[in-house]
């Protein structure tokens, strides 16, 4: 049997000299394996419009990215929760705009397909209150 080729549903990319991630909270696993929602996210990660990324506040402590020149790994962590998401990214360009900056943008949409919207439905979906995100520790690896 062929080995599963599923599709990832995360969007990286370099903005403005700035690594970005936006991830759908369907794609995020908790710990607890409950079904995650933008707004229980809300310690971590505020409303937020991708277009804006200025306007973006840390998240903290308790949420950082590991990386290296190919994959990332998200993680969210606090006493009652536990979240982890990994995939690929867009290479060497993304980890040294992350590395650089100490920090990159994350994004968490709701009902939104990261991979194919185009920047106006982002924006539709941060009105709507669809989009939350944060600046994020980014701590790089050789290898994950």
């Amino acid at each position: 049997m062929a080995p599963s080729r599923r599709r990832e549903n995360h969007r990286t990319a370099v903005v403005d000299g700035r690594a970005r991630i936006i991830v759908p909270v369907e794609d995020l696993e908790w710990e607890s394996r409950a079904e995650p929602r933008v707004r229980s996210l809300k310690r971590w990660f505020a409303f937020a419009e991708p277009d804006r990324p200025e306007d973006l506040c840390a998240a903290g402590a308790k949420v950082s990215v590991v990386l290296d020149g190919y994959a990332f790994t998200l993680f969210v962590t606090d006493h009652d929760a536990a979240i982890e998401f990994s995939g690929t990214h867009d290479g060497e360009v993304f980890r040294a705009a992350a590395v650089g900056a100490g920090n990159l943008d994350v994004f968490v949409t709701s009902g939104v397909d990261v991979r194919r919207s185009t920047p106006a439905a982002l924006a539709d979906a941060a009105a709507s209150g669809a989009v939350r995100g944060a600046r994020v520790d980014v701590f790089a690896v050789q290898t994950l």
